[in-house]
């Protein structure tokens, strides 16, 4: 049965293949095969429901069953042997926006979950993509050796990080798996893009309620990430500027050489990091916690990133010295910018101040001493002029430059 639903939604739970992650089978099957007509002979003769489910439970070890495929096709036993080698090879990188969506559903209390069908080698993959890092726990076929659509692995989530079904919803490629979990008792979306997820996520919610009731009161730091005024010296961002600077005076005495330290410790204060990530010397961090940097990342010398809101950095960006990316602001109007009825002695900050999150596309370079105002988003493979100040969104593929910044052309892909 359904359920009734009386609960608030808490708790999301997501699918990785086609959810969080791209995937292509023949990305890797064209490049062991001849030919594509050998790759889809393959691929249909071979990589059917039956080997797929006996990789998504891994009853037996991957190389087992490895070999187990070559017995029932001795004609393909090298390219199976490639197939085991270079299994991981056939993901494309993160479903496009699915990042940065699960950051701001993150920032508003929603305990995010995994839970796929996938083999032991999802390990590999889940190292290499940052958006893993941003899940409270996740439940994978081959360690349980249960697998969707069946009852006991929805039963197993839940088990396991001690939710309620009616609680979550859990979004899935696979219609038959979303109606899996609608049975067990959740909602569930079908997944197509991650705007169409969200649209459908909101209107659930909107009808069960976000994860606090009505008589929940907002805590500063709730305040700050919905972009409403907050009280920047409440001590829970004191606490995290006071780890902030402890981190930057252990980092910038670091031996420049000694690059698997300083990436350890990029990890260690940013929010979610992908691979060969690297921060400059002289980087001023407000919290780190609210950084989230994608793969091959380059961030400069003397670079400021206030992160009192989120900071989401995609793949492939370069950021030049000096850049200053500020997620904090305050209203135009004295008025308005002045905390009404101020005391000194009370330690309330006598200037109101918001947070609005700022991301960065794919692919984006940013010059050196540019500046990102709170609440602006780069477009992928776009271009910011050194010396610019950013105040409104970048399209893709574009060079922007002066201040404020302007559309100068399109950049070629």
């Amino acid at each position: 049965m359904y359920g009734n639903y009386a609960n608030m939604i808490k708790n999301l739970v997501f699918d990785f293949g086609k959810v969080l992650v791209d995937y292509d089978y023949f990305i890797v099957l064209d490049k062991i095969f001849a030919t594509h007509e050998q790759a889809a002979d393959f691929y249909f003769h071979l990589m059917t429901d039956k080997w797929n489910e006996r990789l998504d439970r891994e009853e037996t070890p991957f190389g087992q069953i490895i070999e187990d495929m070559q017995q029932a096709m001795p004609q393909y036993r090298e390219e199976i042997r490639q197939l085991g080698y270079r299994y991981t090879d056939f993901i494309q990188g993160e479903i496009k926006g699915m990042r940065a969506l699960l950051v701001r559903l993150k920032s508003e209390g929603y305990r995010l979950y995994g839970l796929t069908n996938w083999c032991s080698k999802v390990h590999v993959t889940m190292e290499q993509y940052p958006i893993f890092q941003l899940l409270d726990g996740r439940i994978i076929s081959s360690e349980e050796h249960i697998a969707k659509p069946s009852m006991a692995v929805y039963e197993r989530v839940c088990q396991k990080y001690g939710l309620l079904a009616e609680e979550c919803v859990f979004t899935d490629d696979i219609m038959e798996n979303v109606e899996a979990a609608r049975r067990f008792g959740m909602q569930g979306v079908c997944f197509k893009n991650a705007a169409q997820y969200e649209a459908e996520l909101r209107e659930i919610i909107s009808g069960k309620g976000g994860c606090r009731d009505q008589s929940y009161v907002m805590t500063e730091q709730d305040k700050c990430m919905a972009g409403e005024i907050y009280d920047c010296h409440s001590p829970v961002f004191l606490d995290r500027k006071a780890r902030a600077t402890d981190w930057m005076q252990r980092y910038n005495a670091l031996p420049y050489a000694d690059r698997s330290k300083r990436y350890g410790m990029i990890r260690e204060l940013f929010g979610s990091v992908g691979t060969n990530v690297s921060v400059g010397d002289g980087t001023i961090i407000g919290f780190g916690d609210n950084i989230h940097v994608g793969n091959n990342v380059s961030i400069n010398y003397r670079c400021i990133l206030n992160d009192c809101n989120s900071i989401i950095i995609g793949n492939d960006v370069l950021i030049a010295p000096g850049v200053q990316i500020n997620t904090a602001s305050h209203t135009t109007l004295l008025s308005e910018r002045l905390t009404p009825d101020w005391n000194p002695s009370s330690g309330e900050y006598r200037w109101r101040t918001f947070a609005k999150p700022i991301i960065i596309g794919d692919g984006c370079w940013i010059g050196a001493n540019a500046t990102i105002i709170a609440g602006v988003t780069i477009g992928d493979g776009a271009v910011v002029a050194a010396g610019a100040v950013v105040t409104k969104d970048v399209e893709p593929n574009t060079l922007v430059g002066g201040v404020p910044a302007k559309t100068i052309r399109e950049c070629s892909t």
